[in-house]
């Protein structure tokens, strides 16, 4: 009877340790309850833990960033991108190093001059990228010219 008893009492101290534990606390949706730097509603849209400064996004560099819509951010940009010495262009040079370099460097952005390489070479196998305009003379793809498809190509495998 004395194990019964016993039996008993462990049983029923196990089944009131669980009902009388403190329950969590709700959490405070813009609050930063692990410290992560994202605020626990937007971990929670997301499938992350508010609770686990381990689970954590990081965007461009930090995880206050990860928060903000894409047109409150600011992109390095680089003008006439592909106008530099390494891709060969020898007038009208805007950079000494090319898309790689300008890459491993930062730049997210890269605005570039399409033009046909010729006014009358006007297939699609014909587009470079060219610094000038196309209506003056001479055509800015007669003294320097960068496949466009190469290019973007190389890009796109960054």
């Amino acid at each position: 009877m004395n194990r019964s008893l016993g039996a008993v009492l462990i049983a029923f101290s196990l089944f009131l340790s669980g009902c009388t534990s403190e329950t969590e606390k709700p959490l405070d949706p813009l609050q930063d309850e692990d410290g992560d730097g994202l605020s626990n509603g937007w971990e929670l849209e997301r499938g992350f833990d508010p609770r686990n400064a381990s689970d954590v996004l990081i965007c461009q560099g930090q995880a206050k960033f990860c928060e903000r819509q894409y047109d409150n951010h600011t992109f390095p940009e680089t003008h006439n991108s592909f106008s530099t010495t390494e891709e060969g262009t020898w007038m009208a040079i805007n950079h000494y190093t090319a898309l790689q370099a300008q890459w491993d460097g930062g730049i997210r952005a890269f605005m570039i001059d399409i033009h046909h390489l010729t006014n009358d070479d006007t297939e699609k196998e014909d587009v470079r990228f060219c610094h000038g305009s196309p209506d003056a003379f001479p055509h800015p793809c007669m003294y320097s010219e960068v496949d466009a498809f190469a290019w973007l190509s190389h890009l796109n495998s960054l």
